[in-house]
């Protein structure tokens, strides 16, 4: 049954940066390659978030076309990944002692926790910005790769598909549940200084955390703007 179509496409090469917006990509059996392929890694081994800098959604990456390599930008001056100046100053904002870490998004999962896509649709953002009394909220807030636009546009409707196996374009993903989403949220990609707890505060009261949905590659393939989504029920 078809679904709706992809309408955005995003990948985030370093983690917890602003990311790239894609027309098409060839989804590998880990998801979009490169997405979340470099971070910065605490002492604990955790990785450095928004949470303890919020200053990193200000630093815009886009995968290089060297193999290893990423573009950072900042207020109109580029670094690449091992330019010390950018360690430093990303140890300096962040107060912590730092390494940078990476991994080939090619062969194995990248920085990131649950799974090889994060999907949302623009039905759930419109109706979940009207549950807190703003304005469409910026979908950056909620860092997915795959952003849909529904045919019957009913907001949500994506929670119904857990379990269930999504063809997209060529490629096809299995949904496996519900993003449960933390503090990120609540911080304003344009300005990281503006943070709403409100925002948390109403995800928790309206939909139980929960805000888009997790899916693993089943078969590879490319996917672009305007791919048909269909759901399979068997």
């Amino acid at each position: 049954m078809r679904a709706g179509r992809v309408i955005d496409l995003y990948r985030y090469p370093v983690k917890s940066m602003g990311g790239e917006r894609l027309n098409e990509v060839l989804i590998s059996e880990h998801g979009i390659p490169g997405d979340r392929s470099f971070a910065f890694m605490l002492e604990d081994e955790k990785y450095l978030t928004v949470q303890k800098m919020p200053n990193l959604l200000t630093y815009q990456s886009q995968l290089s076309s060297i193999p290893g390599n990423v573009i950072i930008s900042k207020d109109a001056r580029e670094y690449e990944w091992k330019d010390p100046v950018l360690f430093k100053q990303i140890s300096s904002q962040s107060g912590s002692i730092l390494k940078q870490v990476s991994f080939n998004t090619e062969k194995e999962r990248g920085a990131y926790w649950e799974d090889h896509a994060l999907i949302i649709t623009r039905s759930s953002l419109k109706k979940f910005s009207e549950m807190c009394g703003l304005e469409i909220l910026d979908l950056r807030r909620f860092r997915p790769t795959i952003v849909l636009d529904l045919d019957d546009d009913v907001p949500f409707e994506e929670e119904q598909w857990i379990g269930k196996e999504l063809s997209i374009g060529e490629a096809r993903f299995k949904v496996n549940q519900g993003c449960e989403r933390c503090f990120y949220i609540t911080v304003d990609p344009e300005d990281p200084s503006k943070i709403n707890p409100s925002i948390l505060k109403t995800l928790v009261r309206e939909r139980n955390t929960i805000f888009g949905v997790y899916a693993s590659v089943v078969k590879t393939g490319t996917i672009k703007e305007g791919s048909e989504v269909i759901v399979h029920n068997d």
